[in-house]
């Protein structure tokens, strides 16, 4: 019986590097290949045109879109949705999914989960699209402010 390496769900199998990685032999150039292959991307406007663009390029400003199935590259503010639900419960523990929306908040939200026209990087789209505008990435980010606090 031989054995499947699986990294963060990718199975390496499927990548071609089955028998490198049983016998201990993956080399730099097939991780790096790998990590190509499975790094996350983006759906943009940009100069008019929809690009998918690695998530490391995405700029505050960039239109984004998401769809069922994305996790958010990135802290947006909702221009538009339909039907949207986000998974938070990486960032906020919430089990429930939250509901979104495009509108402005009427008060000033006082936690992440009362912000229902935002969407969080590294949370994820269970239902419904939108597309919104990047404004914040990297430590930037709610889920970098927490990073930072626990340095």
């Amino acid at each position: 019986m031989s054995s499947i390496l699986v990294i963060n769900g990718v199975n390496l199998n499927q990548l071609g590097i089955r028998d490198q990685a049983h016998y201990g032999q993956i080399k730099l150039e097939d991780i790096n290949s790998l990590l190509k292959k499975i790094s996350p991307t983006a759906l943009v406007i940009r100069n008019d045109q929809k690009l998918e663009i690695p998530v490391s390029q995405l700029t505050v400003g960039d239109i984004v879109f998401l769809s069922q199935g994305s996790i958010v590259p990135a802290d947006i503010r909702l221009i538009t949705v339909s039907d949207l639900e986000i998974n938070e419960s990486a960032l906020t523990g919430e089990s429930k999914t939250t509901y979104k929306i495009a509108d402005g908040l009427p008060d000033e939200p006082s936690s992440i989960n009362k912000m229902a026209n935002m969407a969080f990087m590294g949370t994820a789209v269970d239902n419904g699209s939108a597309k919104g505008v990047v404004i914040g990435i990297g430590k930037d980010t709610e889920f970098g402010k927490i990073a930072k606090s626990t340095i």
